[in-house]
């Protein structure tokens, strides 16, 4: 997604981007791993990291960059099993995975960065946030909304992205209304 979508100059020019979190009790059970102690505002990882990503949102312009190498980092099966090699999912590497990521936020001050990650701002970002995406537009765990409807993706990490990035490119060029670009009209995506 982020090389065929967000890597696309067109594209990217005609895509409001904005990150916002699912935190309810089928996230809890995808990504159950715990970070206790790192925020008093939350145990689970899964959630500290969407405060972390929300800071950088909040605050930097190089967010979506931050964002993507959090997204590398993370576990997309969810499964213990494989959060076992997640930094993310480990209280005593947690904070050295975000500090490689926010290497990219050259606009935003790292001890910023934790400051708001581990303190109330973060749990204000993250509340508001889950506040806009209510429980029942949860899709499974890899899904995209645009202009007001959800795509989802296959479910299952041995399924192929391709597809669903397809249709997400159809979804875009759909809605957007203005000349569309290049990318709209190419033979598999032509809306």
């Amino acid at each position: 997604m982020n090389e065929k979508v967000f890597g696309n100059a067109e594209l990217a020019d005609i895509i409001a981007l904005r990150f916002d979190v699912l935190e309810n009790k089928p996230v809890e059970g995808f990504h159950d791993a715990k970070c206790e102690g790192l925020t008093p505002s939350t145990d689970f990882c899964n959630f500290v990291a969407d405060g972390a990503n929300l800071c950088a949102q909040a605050h930097s312009e190089k967010w979506w960059d931050f964002v993507a190498c959090m997204y590398s980092a993370a576990d997309p099966n969810g499964d213990k099993e494989h959060d076992a090699k997640n930094p993310l999912a480990h209280t005593d590497s947690f904070d050295q995975q975000v500090a490689t990521c926010a290497k990219k936020l050259t606009d935003y001050g790292s001890k910023d960065h934790f400051t708001c990650i581990h303190g109330s701002e973060g749990a204000a970002l993250r509340k508001a946030s889950a506040a806009k995406t209510p429980d029942a537009k949860f899709a499974g765990p890899v899904w995209v909304e645009v202009a007001g409807k959800v795509v989802a993706s296959p479910h299952g990490p041995a399924l192929p992205r391709g597809p669903w990035i397809k249709d997400v490119i159809k979804a875009v060029c759909a809605a957007y209304t203005g000349q569309k670009p290049e990318a709209c009209t190419q033979a598999d995506v032509i809306v």
